[in-house]
Order: C-alpha cells, then sequence, then structure tokens
C-alpha cells in the first residue's frame, strides 16, 4: 500500500469525512470535507485529489504541511501559556517541573531533532536522580517519573497540535510498571481518636487565646471528608453558592482558580449529619455572602493541601496511629463503608467523581470478610466426604 495514494469517503455524525492513505509516513490520515451533502464532499475529494496530483508532478508544490522549527525550551513557554486557561495549578507545577527536568538531560533540542532514544534516555538518568526530600539518598519513586513520562507525552502531542510535529518520539516509550499500593482506610475507632485528638488541642488553644490558626475550621474539614468523601481540594474551595439547601446538593464545580481533577462537575448529596453540619450557629466564620468560602482561614480565604495535610499528619501521630495514613484516606473509607453499605457501585462512582467505575473497583478487594461468607458455601461434593 505504501506509495499508493489511495481515498474514501465516509459519514461520520452527520458529516462526510474524507479517509487517504499517506505514503510519506505509511499511515491513514482524515480531513473532514465540512459537508454534509454527498454531492458537495465528492467536489471536496475531486479538489483534493488535484493537490495530490500537483504534489506527484510538481515536487515544488508540497500537500502536507511542514513542521515549524521551535526548540524545546520555547515549546515549554507556550505550554504554560496555553495551560494557564485548561489546567489546574498543581497540574500546571507539575508540567512545568517535567519539562524543566527533560530539557535539563536531552538538552534544548529543536523539537523536531527529538528521538525516542533521547525519551529513553530521559527516562534512564532522571530514574538514577535524588528526590527532593529532606532524605537526600532516596531516589524519585516510579510515581513521580511516570507523572513526569506523561507531561512529557503531552508536551508532544500538543507540538503535533500545533504543527510542530507530525509524529510523536514520545509514542512508543513505555512508562515503568507500577507496584500495586495499599489502600489505607480509616475504621470508625480511628477516626474518633483523630476527632479526640483535634477536640483536645481546640480546648487547649481557646484555654489561651483566639482561634487564629483556624482548628475549628480543621476540624470541619475533616468531618466533611469522612462525611462526604470529596477530595481535599474541592472541599477547600466550596462556597457559600455551591450549597443548595432546597434540594439538599453541594455543587462541585470549575472557578478561574480551582478545576476539578477530571474536569467534570458533580453535586453531593447532603444528608443530616452534614446538614447539621453545615447550619450550626457557629458555622459562619465571617458572612455567608455567595462568593465567601465556607471553610475559610483567619483571611477569609481558603486554606492550603499542604497546610491542613501537615495538621492531619500531627493528628494522626498524636492519636498513635501509623505515618502511613494521610488525608485522603479518610476518602478511601468513605468510598470502602459505601461498598459495605450496599450502596450500588457506580452511585458511588458518581458521588466521589471517578471517571471511570474500574476505579472505584479498586475497593471491592478489601472486602475479605465480607466474601469470606460466601466462600464457605463452595465445599466438595457431600458423597466425596462419606
Amino acid at each position: 500500500m505504501k506509495g499508493n495514494f489511495i481515498m474514501f469517503l465516509r459519514l461520520r455524525k452527520g458529516i462526510y469525512q474524507l479517509f487517504y492513505h499517506c505514503p510519506e509516513l505509511d499511515k491513514w490520515r482524515k480531513v473532514s470535507t465540512k459537508c454534509r451533502i454527498l454531492v458537495d464532499a465528492k467536489k471536496f475529494k475531486t479538489e483534493f485529489e488535484k493537490k495530490v496530483f500537483l504534489q506527484k508532478t510538481l515536487p515544488n508544490i508540497q500537500l502536507y504541511k511542514q513542521p515549524k522549527k521551535i526548540l524545546l525550551s520555547q515549546l515549554k513557554n507556550e505550554i504554560l501559556n496555553y495551560n494557564k486557561y485548561n489546567v489546574g495549578k498543581s497540574t500546571r507545577q507539575t508540567s512545568t517541573c517535567a519539562l524543566d527536568n527533560f530539557i535539563a538531560i536531552v538538552g534544548d533540542k529543536y523539537v523536531g531533532d527529538v528521538k525516542t532514544l533521547d525519551i529513553e534516555k530521559f527516562k534512564h538518568e532522571r530514574s538514577l536522580q535524588k528526590a527532593k526530600s529532606h532524605d537526600k539518598t532516596r531516589a524519585i519513586s516510579v510515581y513521580t517519573l511516570n507523572k513526569e513520562l506523561t507531561n512529557v507525552k503531552t508536551a508532544f502531542n500538543l507540538a503535533i497540535k500545533w504543527d510542530y510535529l507530525i509524529k510523536s518520539p514520545a509514542s512508543d516509550v513505555r512508562k515503568l510498571r507500577l507496584p500495586e499500593k495499599e489502600i489505607k482506610i480509616i475504621t470508625e475507632e480511628d477516626f474518633i481518636k483523630i476527632i479526640a485528638v483535634i477536640n483536645k488541642d481546640y480546648q487547649t488553644l481557646m484555654e489561651n487565646e483566639q482561634d487564629t490558626s483556624g482548628i475549628i475550621q480543621f476540624l470541619k474539614i475533616v468531618l466533611f471528608a469522612w462525611l462526604t468523601g470529596a477530595r481535599l481540594n474541592e472541599i477547600l474551595h466550596i462556597q457559600f453558592k455551591d450549597l443548595d439547601f432546597d434540594n439538599k446538593y453541594i455543587h462541585i464545580r470549575n472557578k478561574e482558580n480551582f478545576k476539578t481533577k477530571t474536569g467534570k462537575i458533580r453535586k453531593i448529596p447532603i444528608n443530616n449529619d452534614i446538614y447539621s453540619l453545615l447550619t450550626k450557629p457557629d458555622f459562619v466564620r465571617f458572612n455567608n455572602d455567595p462568593d465567601s468560602y465556607v471553610f475559610p482561614n483567619c483571611y477569609r480565604s481558603y486554606f492550603t493541601k499542604s497546610y491542613i495535610s501537615r495538621r492531619f499528619s500531627i493528628s494522626l501521630r498524636k492519636a498513635g496511629l501509623p505515618k502511613t495514613f494521610h488525608f485522603h484516606s479518610l476518602r478511601h473509607s468513605f468510598v470502602t463503608r459505601c461498598l459495605q453499605n450496599n450502596i450500588p457501585i457506580y452511585k458511588v462512582a458518581k458521588m466521589v467523581g471517578h471517571s471511570s467505575i474500574r476505579t472505584t473497583m479498586i475497593y471491592t478487594h478489601l472486602f475479605v470478610d465480607d466474601l469470606r461468607e460466601g466462600a464457605e458455601l463452595i465445599t466438595l461434593p457431600t458423597k466425596m466426604l462419606e
């Protein structure tokens, strides 16, 4: 098939698409005719065939766009501008870090000169580098490296989209195999210990000074996470305009300074405990202006993720719980409790905002005790035991 230019029309979603075989890449490509009527689409095909004929007879006339030349550093700057309006703050930071590390290892080459071997070199040399942590001997984790590879792949895909590349050099590069992580579940007994520690800290603080450190808000955030399974960043960015007490829903939606993990909006049902938590007399710290944050700090803004995570780690330590627990364990616990209470898995996935039900199904292997009853029913035939 290589060397022969073959093309055909196909109707897709009411618009005719022209599929053609690209001899230079030995791959199929498509272009929209933007026509809904077959006669018009055939005219488009005829004009397209003329261009192909001109290309074959006149070498100076090119059918395919030649990629524009751009350095990796220039591509990085364009991606930074693109990310400002399309992804969240944490994604922008990880993308910038990944591209900086890639350029440091591979060099500031032209995008079109980067080969698959360069990506493999980055993967190898980056895996030997040390993590930026207190433990200077610890190598970067497989998870971190795979995250950086994902950002590098995304960068080259954007380069294709912006006509800087024809084919991504990272398309055939495989990520490192990740070992399965053990999901840490906070039991009700553990949760009671955590709340007791936070309450004690609050009582101690109130005896000496006002709550400028936000312990009471921290307590409410922890309780809210236990009751809803919401992600920490989602909780911190909830505003009063997101609370719909009439229909008993909390809206988790995208904002100027916040994007949901999947980019999708969802509703969290308000049960009696959540309603009681949100309507306590001392709940509104400043005012109930629609744009005010539901869990504000002393500056009437939202807490940072790192501040809440750090406070939660301190509470875990005081409660005598393992360091392997973290704030996200509250989300794991919520999903687990929902499934244990026989809530349909698709409803659980919808409530917690999983993009795929497969993510929710990861939790089903935790129910060893629940499965034991079923396993006891599987026995050898009675006649064999006689």
